[in-house]
């Protein structure tokens, strides 16, 4: 018994780890498909208005990546477009310009890398958020400043200025403009948070003035973090505090502002490529736009190329979840096969085993019957023999008695026959009555009695009935003839 309810209670605990094991696979299973409606939650909450089904399916999701894909391949040609038309005016070698000299200062840069003397050109260096302030910036900025070369000391641009006059000669080499670091004072603090430069209470600020974009020299970014403080400063000794406006109504308006309060205006500039000179000169007639540009901004600080990036990482994100979803979904269907095939074949076990405890349970209680039947027998048994040992102890102790009277009395009739020796060897009527009336003689008559009757009957034997044997018939004897 022992070792079946040991076994009973091993195919429960399996039985309990394979459930266990189905509700852990279907707790996984639910979490993934909340992470995946969460993703897409937040996905579609990006203005994408697809059907959600979409994003259950691997290869719609593929199907969108590649689009998506295919839109940033064009976004990167058509930047890199622009970015060597760029170049070109910083780079490419015409004799009939005069920035002969930037082929030279390029092949340095190259040379020295980032670390060197030389930090670069202005327009290479730089980029616009947008073509609006580029051309504004650019308008402001002139051919000159555009082709200006940053160097890190005074040191630096003389090394230049020498190496090209032994170029090209002392009289004949190209004029190229050079800005030392070292060679002015930091009029503006630089603000790390903001990546900007602080100019002084006073000043326009942006959303404070109608039209007004900002200070020029913070409009232009720098591809190279890490001269950022350096870049800023720059663009300040170039274009000063100038300010960049929408309209040349706003920008007239402001001025006048300015001039009202008694203030000093600055140079002021149009998204259009309209400037108003500080001291009052606007221009008049046809404007001519710079043919140099500022760097394209980076595809990675678009906002449109962000997004679509954003996009693809989440559907990329989404996409593995999906796919873990479905490994998951594949891997619990064979799990979940096994588990409910070992929990069918433990309960199984378990009915047999059930089963067998319980004919084995009666039989014992067959057995724990008969035992108490045996033991009512043998206690019925026990008592009949101890009656029966009581009724031979009695009779035993009655014999004694009967031979204890009997000696006496055989003492008692001697003595008697003693004493009457004289008298005639036959009794008279008299004598025989004192004979009968006497104890001893009674008590013997008494015991003859009793052995009579002690003594068994004979047992009458019962007369076997003899029947005759039956005749048998004519047919019967004919058969075993």
């Amino acid at each position: 018994m022992k070792i079946t309810h040991q076994q009973i209670t091993s195919c429960k605990n399996n039985m309990k780890q394979a459930q266990d094991s189905q509700s852990e696979w279907t707790k996984k299973l639910d979490q993934i498909t909340q992470n995946l409606n969460f993703e897409i939650k937040n996905l579609v909450g990006n203005d994408l208005n697809q059907d959600l089904q979409l994003y259950t399916d691997i290869n719609s999701i593929k199907r969108m990546i590649r689009e998506i894909n295919e839109k940033v391949e064009k976004m990167e040609e058509m930047e890199s477009d622009k970015t060597k038309l760029n170049q070109s005016h910083f780079k490419n070698y015409n004799p009939n310009q005069k920035n002969t000299s930037i082929l030279y200062v390029n092949k340095s840069i190259d040379r020295q890398g980032p670390a060197g003397g030389i930090i670069g050109i202005v327009g290479a260096l730089g980029y616009a958020p947008n073509d609006d302030v580029d051309r504004a910036v650019c308008a402001a900025m002139g051919p000159q400043g555009m082709q200006t070369v940053l160097c890190r000391d005074q040191s630096t641009a003389t090394t230049i200025r020498q190496e090209l006059k032994g170029l090209h000669g002392p009289n004949s080499y190209p004029s190229i403009p050079l800005l030392p670091m070292d060679n002015f004072s930091d009029k503006l603090k630089f603000d790390p948070e903001s990546g900007l430069l602080k100019f002084p209470d006073g000043e326009a600020v942006v959303g404070n003035e109608k039209g007004f974009l900002g200070h020029a020299c913070n409009l232009i970014d720098v591809t190279r973090d890490e001269i950022l403080p350096i870049w800023r400063r720059s663009l300040y000794q170039l274009l000063g505090p100038t300010m960049v406006f929408d309209t040349h109504e706003n920008a007239l308006q402001y001025r006048r502002s300015r001039l009202n309060a008694k203030l000093n205006c600055h140079m002021m500039v149009t998204i259009a490529g309209e400037r108003l000179e500080s001291n009052g000169v606007i221009y008049g007639g046809a404007k001519r736009e710079s043919e140099m540009r500022f760097g394209a901004m980076p595809l990675q600080l678009k906002r449109e190329f962000v997004k679509l990036k954003t996009n693809v990482e989440r559907l990329t994100r989404i996409m593995n979840l999906v796919k873990d979803r479905d490994d998951c979904h594949q891997k619990y269907q064979v799990d979940n096969q096994k588990i409910e095939q070992r929990i069918r074949t433990e309960s199984e076990k378990i009915t047999k085993l059930e089963m067998e405890l319980d004919q084995f349970k009666n039989n014992i209680k067959g057995l724990l019957h008969d035992m108490s039947i045996h033991k009512s027998n043998q206690s019925r048994h026990e008592e009949e023999e101890d009656d029966d040992e009581e009724e031979n102890q009695r009779m035993e102790e009655e014999t004694s008695s009967r031979k204890r009277r009997r000696s006496a009395s055989s003492q008692s009739s001697t003595l008697f026959d003693e004493q009457s020796q004289d008298l005639s060897s036959t009794p008279s009527s008299s004598q025989k009555r004192r004979r009968s009336a006497s104890p001893i003689f009674a008590d013997e008559e008494e015991e003859q009695e009793e052995e009579q009757e002690e003594s068994p009957k004979p047992k009458k034997k019962r007369k076997k009935s003899i029947t005759p044997p039956k005749k048998r018939s004519k047919s019967q004897s004919s058969r075993n003839k």
